[in-house]
């Protein structure tokens, strides 16, 4: 019983580090499918995978549906950090390319941008997008 006792502190602990690492790679997914639809241009995709709340969400739908009728672009997250987690809402940095695969004329952009993601159901959704940098290649 003793024992018990004191490896109960070490199971929670790894309970709750799995349940973390379940909830970043859960959200780290739905970035991935968000790139994704940005690169097939699928807005009704994008619409899904942001929170009904999302106080972006209307006015992104709008700008991509005028950036597919000049670009088609690539993009690549090429890594992804957890800046914050809470049960019911994650911080993610991630780092992405951008290139271009046809249409107007477009610089790589080398971007790295933060994502706060809400768990809604079992799901994470994408609530708020932050700019942190961007470079394009020389």
């Amino acid at each position: 019983m003793k024992h018990l006792i004191l490896l109960l502190p070490l199971l929670l602990l790894t309970a709750c580090n799995t349940a973390r690492e379940k909830a970043e790679t859960a959200a780290a997914a739905t970035l991935a499918r968000y790139a994704a639809s940005l690169e097939t241009q699928n807005i009704a995709a994008i619409n899904t995978l942001f929170t009904p709340d999302s106080p972006e969400r209307a006015a992104l739908v709008d700008a991509l549906a005028t950036l597919f009728t000049r670009y088609t672009l690539t993009y690549r997250i090429d890594a992804t950090q957890t800046i914050a987690y809470e049960k019911n809402r994650i911080l993610l940095q991630a780092d992405m390319t951008v290139a271009r695969r046809a249409g107007l004329p477009f610089e790589t952009q080398y971007r790295t941008d933060r994502y706060e993601l809400h768990r809604t159901g079992s799901d994470w959704r994408i609530y708020a997008t932050q700019s942190i940098s961007t470079r394009v290649s020389q």
